[in-house]
Protein backbone atom coordinates (compact mmCIF):
# COMPACT_ATOMS: atom_id res chain seq x y z
CA UNK A 1 0.00 0.00 0.00
CA UNK A 2 1.31 3.46 -0.86
CA UNK A 3 0.88 6.35 1.53
CA UNK A 4 1.86 9.99 1.24
CA UNK A 5 3.49 11.39 4.34
CA UNK A 6 4.68 14.89 5.09
CA UNK A 7 8.10 14.66 6.59
CA UNK A 8 11.56 16.18 6.21
CA UNK A 9 13.23 15.11 3.00
CA UNK A 10 15.39 12.06 3.27
CA UNK A 11 18.64 12.42 1.45
CA UNK A 12 18.67 10.27 -1.67
CA UNK A 13 21.37 7.66 -1.95
CA UNK A 14 24.70 9.34 -2.58
CA UNK A 15 27.78 8.22 -4.40
CA UNK A 16 29.18 7.11 -1.03
CA UNK A 17 26.34 4.59 -0.50
CA UNK A 18 26.94 0.94 -1.45
CA UNK A 19 26.09 0.27 -5.09
CA UNK A 20 25.01 -2.91 -6.84
CA UNK A 21 26.21 -2.87 -10.47
CA UNK A 22 24.34 -4.95 -13.07
CA UNK A 23 25.05 -5.27 -16.81
CA UNK A 24 22.05 -5.14 -19.15
CA UNK A 25 21.56 -5.36 -22.90
CA UNK A 26 18.76 -3.56 -24.80
CA UNK A 27 15.29 -4.87 -23.84
CA UNK A 28 16.61 -6.42 -20.60
CA UNK A 29 15.10 -5.37 -17.29
CA UNK A 30 15.72 -4.88 -13.58
CA UNK A 31 13.02 -5.09 -10.90
CA UNK A 32 13.22 -2.98 -7.75
CA UNK A 33 10.94 -4.49 -5.15
CA UNK A 34 7.92 -5.86 -6.95
CA UNK A 35 6.55 -2.54 -8.20
CA UNK A 36 9.32 -0.75 -10.11
CA UNK A 37 10.62 -1.94 -13.47
CA UNK A 38 13.69 -0.46 -15.20
CA UNK A 39 14.11 -1.38 -18.88
CA UNK A 40 17.10 -0.67 -21.13
CA UNK A 41 15.47 0.51 -24.37
CA UNK A 42 18.38 1.63 -26.58
CA UNK A 43 22.13 2.08 -26.43
CA UNK A 44 23.68 4.65 -28.76
CA UNK A 45 27.38 5.47 -28.72
CA UNK A 46 27.76 7.29 -25.40
CA UNK A 47 24.17 7.35 -24.09
CA UNK A 48 21.46 4.93 -23.03
CA UNK A 49 17.67 5.21 -23.02
CA UNK A 50 16.05 3.81 -19.88
CA UNK A 51 12.34 3.32 -19.23
CA UNK A 52 11.10 3.49 -15.65
CA UNK A 53 7.72 2.00 -14.80
CA UNK A 54 6.67 2.86 -11.25
CA UNK A 55 3.41 3.52 -9.40
CA UNK A 56 2.17 7.07 -9.95
CA UNK A 57 2.80 8.07 -6.31
CA UNK A 58 6.54 7.45 -6.69
CA UNK A 59 8.39 10.38 -8.23
CA UNK A 60 10.97 9.59 -10.93
CA UNK A 61 13.40 12.33 -11.98
CA UNK A 62 16.76 12.89 -13.60
CA UNK A 63 19.23 13.46 -10.74
CA UNK A 64 19.75 17.14 -11.60
CA UNK A 65 15.98 17.77 -11.55
CA UNK A 66 15.59 15.89 -8.26
CA UNK A 67 18.35 17.99 -6.66
CA UNK A 68 16.66 21.17 -7.89
CA UNK A 69 13.28 20.08 -6.48
CA UNK A 70 14.80 19.24 -3.08
CA UNK A 71 16.52 22.63 -2.98
CA UNK A 72 13.26 24.50 -3.70
CA UNK A 73 10.91 22.67 -1.31
CA UNK A 74 10.34 24.40 1.99
CA UNK A 75 8.22 21.54 3.38
CA UNK A 76 9.30 18.54 1.36
CA UNK A 77 6.86 15.77 0.59
CA UNK A 78 8.15 12.25 0.65
CA UNK A 79 6.37 9.18 -0.56
CA UNK A 80 6.94 6.13 1.55
CA UNK A 81 6.26 2.70 0.20
CA UNK A 82 4.82 0.42 2.84
CA UNK A 83 5.03 -3.29 2.48
CA UNK A 84 8.31 -3.63 0.55
CA UNK A 85 9.18 -7.23 1.02
CA UNK A 86 12.25 -9.31 0.47
CA UNK A 87 10.14 -11.97 -1.23
CA UNK A 88 8.48 -10.90 -4.46
CA UNK A 89 4.71 -10.72 -4.57
CA UNK A 90 2.92 -13.12 -6.88
CA UNK A 91 1.56 -10.59 -9.35
CA UNK A 92 2.10 -9.72 -13.01
CA UNK A 93 5.07 -7.54 -13.94
CA UNK A 94 4.10 -4.29 -15.69
CA UNK A 95 5.00 -4.34 -19.38
CA UNK A 96 4.38 -0.77 -20.58
CA UNK A 97 7.45 1.44 -20.62
CA UNK A 98 6.39 4.39 -18.43
CA UNK A 99 8.86 7.29 -18.33
CA UNK A 100 11.75 7.11 -20.85
CA UNK A 101 14.95 9.08 -20.21
CA UNK A 102 18.27 9.32 -22.05
CA UNK A 103 21.32 9.24 -19.76
CA UNK A 104 25.05 9.59 -20.40
CA UNK A 105 27.79 7.88 -18.40
CA UNK A 106 27.87 9.00 -14.74
CA UNK A 107 24.37 10.50 -14.96
CA UNK A 108 21.65 9.30 -12.59
CA UNK A 109 17.92 8.88 -12.10
CA UNK A 110 16.22 9.11 -8.72
CA UNK A 111 13.20 6.98 -7.93
CA UNK A 112 11.22 8.03 -4.89
CA UNK A 113 13.32 9.64 -2.21
CA UNK A 114 15.97 6.98 -1.68
CA UNK A 115 16.68 4.97 -4.85
CA UNK A 116 19.42 6.11 -7.22
CA UNK A 117 20.25 4.50 -10.57
CA UNK A 118 23.54 5.60 -12.14
CA UNK A 119 24.91 4.79 -15.59
CA UNK A 120 28.32 3.39 -14.63
CA UNK A 121 29.55 2.36 -18.08
CA UNK A 122 28.26 2.18 -21.66
CA UNK A 123 29.65 -0.31 -24.13
CA UNK A 124 28.61 -1.06 -27.67
CA UNK A 125 25.89 -3.57 -26.80
CA UNK A 126 25.46 -3.32 -23.03
CA UNK A 127 25.23 -0.84 -20.20
CA UNK A 128 26.33 -1.19 -16.59
CA UNK A 129 23.84 0.31 -14.15
CA UNK A 130 24.63 1.04 -10.52
CA UNK A 131 21.68 0.75 -8.14
CA UNK A 132 21.66 2.26 -4.67
CA UNK A 133 18.55 1.40 -2.68
CA UNK A 134 17.54 0.70 0.93
CA UNK A 135 18.33 -2.80 2.10
CA UNK A 136 14.61 -3.71 2.34
CA UNK A 137 14.13 -3.12 -1.42
CA UNK A 138 14.96 -6.26 -3.40
CA UNK A 139 16.85 -5.75 -6.67
CA UNK A 140 16.69 -8.49 -9.32
CA UNK A 141 17.41 -8.95 -12.98
CA UNK A 142 14.05 -9.83 -14.53
CA UNK A 143 15.09 -13.38 -15.43
CA UNK A 144 16.07 -14.04 -11.80
CA UNK A 145 12.80 -12.53 -10.57
CA UNK A 146 10.81 -14.82 -12.89
CA UNK A 147 12.77 -17.84 -11.64
CA UNK A 148 11.93 -16.89 -8.04
CA UNK A 149 8.26 -16.45 -9.00
CA UNK A 150 8.19 -19.91 -10.64
CA UNK A 151 9.74 -21.47 -7.52
CA UNK A 152 7.23 -19.74 -5.26
CA UNK A 153 4.36 -20.87 -7.49
CA UNK A 154 5.53 -24.47 -7.48
CA UNK A 155 5.90 -24.35 -3.68
CA UNK A 156 2.38 -22.99 -3.31
CA UNK A 157 1.00 -25.72 -5.59
CA UNK A 158 2.99 -28.41 -3.78
CA UNK A 159 2.25 -27.30 -0.20
CA UNK A 160 -0.79 -25.02 -0.70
Amino acid sequence: MFTTQWQPARTPATRESPMLVLSRHPREQILLGDRILVTVIKIRENKVQLAINAPSLIEVHRQEVSDSILDKRSIPAAVSVEGWSLRPALQPIPTNFGLCLWRFRDESITIGSDILITVVDIQRDKVRLGIQAPIQVSVHRREVYESIQAELQSGIRRYG
